[in-house]
């Protein structure tokens, strides 16, 4: 942005710009019973839009959270009931009143969940004679 003046006096404010500073991804652990989690972050932003959405994807599913101002300089969410299939994902947060405030963050999804299956060691066996009156043993 180029900013002339060409007479008087005046300055020119940048602080109306948006700065995306960072958005965060922290994924939960698989669960086993659904073998799905969820992520959550927050984004930080300095002087956010008034006007227009925030959109936040996850592009390992989940519905896009759209979110209207005011906005605050840090902007939690979470992404609930996705997949745990260790797909590599991204997050993308972008503001539709200025389309250059925009920050995208990578994390892994956690892998299938590992189901533990009872094992029996070891089993023993005394079994009596057979009692034909009630087909039992003793």
């Amino acid at each position: 942005i180029i900013a002339t003046q060409t007479g008087g006096g005046g300055a020119t404010n940048c602080a109306i710009l948006c700065t995306f500073n960072g958005i965060t991804a922290n994924p939960t652990a698989c669960v086993q019973a659904t073998q799905q989690y969820s992520v959550s972050g927050t984004i930080t932003v300095t002087d956010p839009p008034s006007t227009g959405t925030l959109t936040i994807t996850n592009s390992c599913g989940g519905a896009p959270i759209v979110m209207n101002p005011p906005f605050a300089s840090s902007i939690p969410y979470t992404f609930s009931n996705l997949s745990a299939n260790g797909s590599s994902c991204n997050i993308i947060a972008t503001f539709s009143a200025d389309a250059t405030c925009t920050g995208t963050v990578n994390y892994n999804a956690p892998g299938p969940c590992v189901v533990n299956l009872c094992n029996m060691d070891y089993l023993q066996a005394d079994i009596g004679a057979c009692d034909f009156a009630n087909n039992a043993f003793d």
